[in-house]
């Protein structure tokens, strides 16, 4: 029993059509109308046959899992010129068009070391030469002795066969190639192992260079940027690797000589006297002058003769050398406030004894000088100030032996929160003193000279002391002492 589709039925069409959708059935619409409707067969559509999947009627469900069927139908050939498909549509079929197949027939493929490497179309009289010859011909660093031709087998497995080539590009012997082969073409360069040179030392680019067959001492050094200042020009060393490794030994080592002609910083460079030809993996070490380093430069201001930045002439040069090369220090300079600074690894201030050098060179306040250092010597300035937890932080007059105490008095004395036992003295020439105790009761304080700072502290809120726990302690400390006190006394 046919079932006629009433008005509002539905129908899909998928795959190779140009609109895949869910269209609504017309009364009695047919295959070849609905395939119209969705806009007719894609160029890739397979137009042999399609595939419907109808539900099937209650009536005609025997078992679950027998509610769809499927069926394929054949299309008319459009050459003898029936081409209606005039198949009813029922409310709930699915319609596939199938896609043609993506394997692509009658054509090889060739890769690696050929021009045009890719797919190419054969035919049954093609051979290896003509593959080759369609690929636009052989590279020339191509490995002759063996090409790889790779076939196809029934089962979709894959048997090698092997080819050799002439230095024409042709075969030795006659390959006939099938559909499906795959031709590898390789180069002798991808079987060749890097070679490099290394430079390293006294050049401006130091690391490995491309090794290239001829290449010499001074093609190298060349590419490494040429020598620096402080290269030394008498020999440099080459490490090589050893034709035998024998007893764990790595490289064989030997000088070269070199000399100014490999200094390419000019047009006018010495013309080259003799040259040493290299080895792949030769590693180059270009020598340094011994205590070779540019200059080093120390900076004087204030109270010299002479300030400035000056370098230094040795390793040796201390600061008493320096301040006399300035012509020493003015009249009114004032040595122990002396500020001298170390950039160098950001040391920073660093305290001198500036009028004990003067005397002695052999003080050990004395320093070696290295690059970066400064050097300030004040003028006269008979003031000490006072800061930190007092009533009026000032400056005042400096008294001769007048003690921390005195000049804390005259900035109105200590704040509440000052911890006045950790006062310190920054001297002028940057040293800082601070109280001693001696024997757990002498107090040694610090004394205040020209120029000094005197801060005093405030006292840390973490640093609090339970009196009426100490008072405590100690009334249990006396107690005992005067119960050991009695007894004793009894006991005489």
């Amino acid at each position: 029993m046919l079932f006629v589709p009433t008005y509002g039925a539905r129908a899909r069409v998928s795959g190779g059509v140009l609109r895949s959708a869910t269209y609504e059935l017309r009364p009695n619409e047919s295959l070849d109308e609905l395939i119209a409707t969705a806009g007719g067969f894609t160029d890739d559509a397979s137009r042999r046959r399609i595939r419907i999947q109808r539900i099937v009627p209650p009536a005609q469900r025997t078992a679950e899992g027998s509610d769809r069927i499927v069926g394929d139908v054949s299309l008319p050939d459009a050459a003898k010129g029936t081409t209606a498909v005039r198949i009813p549509i029922e409310a709930g079929d699915v319609v596939e068009v199938p896609l043609v197949s993506n394997r692509v027939r009658g054509r090889i493929t060739i890769t690696g070391n050929v021009w045009q490497p890719g797919a190419q179309g054969i035919d049954k009289a093609s051979t290896l030469d003509d593959a080759i010859r369609q690929a636009g011909g052989l590279k020339s660093d191509t490995c002759l002795g063996r090409v790889i031709v790779s076939r196809l087998r029934a089962d979709s497995t894959r048997a090698q066969i092997p080819a050799t080539l002439r230095s024409n590009g042709t075969a030795t012997s006659p390959v006939l190639l099938q559909e499906d082969d795959e031709i590898s073409v390789s180069s002798l360069t991808e079987f060749r192992a890097p070679q490099y040179v290394a430079m390293s030392g006294a050049v401006r680019s130091p690391g490995q260079y491309p090794y290239r067959e001829g290449m010499t001492m001074r093609d190298l050094i060349l590419q490494a940027g040429g020598l620096l200042p402080s290269a030394s020009l008498e020999e440099a060393e080459i490490a090589r690797l050893p034709d035998r490794h024998e007893q764990g030994q790595l490289a064989i080592t030997f000088r070269v000589p070199l000399d100014s002609s490999y200094v390419v910083e000019s047009r006018a460079a010495a013309a080259p006297t003799g040259d040493t030809r290299l080895s792949p993996y030769d590693n180059v070490l270009v020598l340094r002058q011994p205590d070779w380093q540019m200059q080093s430069t120390v900076t004087l201001t204030g109270e010299v003769q002479f300030p400035g930045t000056y370098a230094l002439t040795s390793k040796a040069e201390r600061l008493s050398d320096v301040i006399a090369r300035a012509g020493g220090l003015t009249a009114s300079a004032y040595s122990a406030g002396v500020a001298f600074y170390r950039g160098q690894h950001a040391v920073g201030r660093v305290g001198v004894d500036l009028p004990s050098v003067l005397q002695n060179a052999k003080d050990r306040d004395n320093l070696l000088l290295i690059d970066g250092d400064s050097v300030h010597v004040p003028r006269y300035n008979a003031l000490v100030s006072v800061s930190g937890a007092v009533n009026s932080a000032v400056a005042l007059p400096y008294e001769p032996g007048a003690s921390l105490a005195h000049y804390v008095r005259a900035a109105g004395g200590t704040t509440r929160n000052a911890d006045a036992k950790r006062a310190y003295v920054v001297q002028a020439n940057g040293k800082v003193e601070t109280r001693h105790l001696y024997l757990f009761a002498l107090v040694k304080q610090p004394t205040p000279r020209i120029g000094s700072q005197i801060v005093v502290p405030a006292r840390d809120p973490s640093d609090k002391r339970d009196v009426m726990q100490f008072l405590g302690t100690m009334t249990q400390v006396l107690g005992s002492l005067v119960t050991l006190a009695v007894v004793l006394s009894r006991t005489n």
